[in-house]
């Protein structure tokens, strides 16, 4: 009975060293593989660096995009005018909103030059 447990013990120690070896040589085929297609695999990856790099800068196909127009100036200029047209209709009842008129307009205004500048 003993000679029984330990032929199983054998094989199950002798299958655990066939799976390490397949492992030890699929790490190698890996490794050769890596080291014939690295530098392939390298110009790849910098090729899209590359071509990430080119469209940050605003170059599309040879092309140079513009940057985005700085409207910061009509923001502020909308800001100010949505903020004064808050103030005046929390100042005024619903019948008294007319009070507020011309500063709708100012606002409506700030607000067409915000649009024409982000979307020229």
């Amino acid at each position: 009975m003993n000679s029984s447990n330990s032929r199983k013990k054998c094989d199950k120690g002798q299958g655990l060293v066939e799976y390490a070896l397949i492992l030890v040589l699929v790490a190698l085929v890996v490794i050769a593989a890596l080291m014939i297609l690295g530098p392939a695999i390298g110009n790849v990856f910098s090729q899209i660096n590359n071509s990430l790099s080119a469209l940050s800068l605003g170059e599309v196909g040879g092309v140079v995009v513009p940057p985005a127009p700085d409207c910061s100036v009509q923001q502020d200029a909308y800001n100010a005018a949505m903020a004064d047209l808050n103030a005046c209709l929390a100042a005024h009842d619903e019948d008294e909103a007319h009070h507020c008129d011309h500063l709708q307009v100012i606002a409506d205004n700030a607000s067409n030059a915000l649009q024409a500048c982000l979307h020229p």
